[in-house]
């Protein structure tokens, strides 16, 4: 086909789509179409929802952190129990706290486990709930973080109030203070941790799963 017939060709599909298909003027800068009217709400009620699960997450998870937490201080109460009782007999055994002079160390402690406990529980409740991540995972590493947080924070208590005087002598306040109760802490909970942890991940599963 020659060169002027193609141009015509051309020309002619040009126009008839033009006629079938006209253009549609734009709207000025700032004028709130029919789609906008429709299509905004939509995503503002999406926007919204996904807030509130967020918020809704966060919220479950933050009350079984504090679970775990406190599940946490009794499993130790009970083995603490259990250690001493077998020398000096239950009441002592139940009242250990009583006479070691670490009523500070042991306040601070409880305070922080409940402060991790509710800071990563909202973390795993949005893990779990919102990112539906596996629970029995990220239960456990809420827990675990929540035992090791505690451990290397309490830890500073005692260096602070004590540990300070002894260095430049014999003993290394670092290691009795940080290192060695750190060390006792994971190793003696590292096991009730895990299992607390997944228990706590299934309870804060099925709680996101009522709330849905």
């Amino acid at each position: 086909m020659p060169q002027g017939d193609h141009a015509l060709r051309g020309f002619r599909l040009q126009a008839i789509s033009s006629f079938v298909f006209p253009a549609v003027p734009r709207p000025p800068i700032g004028c709130i179409t029919f789609s906008d009217r429709l299509i905004s709400p939509v995503f503002r009620t999406a926007y919204i929802y996904e807030s509130m699960t967020i918020a809704e997450a966060k919220k479950i998870g933050g009350g079984q952190g504090l679970i775990c937490a406190v599940t946490g201080i009794a499993i130790a109460q009970v083995m603490m129990t259990l250690l001493v009782s077998t020398d000096a007999g239950f009441m002592k055994g139940f009242f250990w706290f009583i006479g070691l002079g670490m009523d500070v160390n042991i306040i601070v402690g409880i305070l922080i486990m409940i402060l991790c406990g509710y800071v990563y529980g909202r973390i795993a409740g949005v893990q779990i709930i919102v990112k539906n991540r596996n629970f029995i995972g990220i239960g456990i590493i809420c827990s675990v973080a929540i035992l090791l947080t505690t451990a290397i924070l309490c830890g500073w208590t005692g260096f602070f109030q004590e540990g300070l005087s002894d260095i430049g002598t014999g003993d290394d306040p670092f290691e009795d203070y940080i290192i060695k109760p750190f060390a006792w802490v994971a190793t003696v909970g590292i096991i009730p941790a895990v299992l607390i942890g997944m228990w706590v991940g299934g309870r804060i599963k099925r709680r996101g799963r009522k709330r849905s």
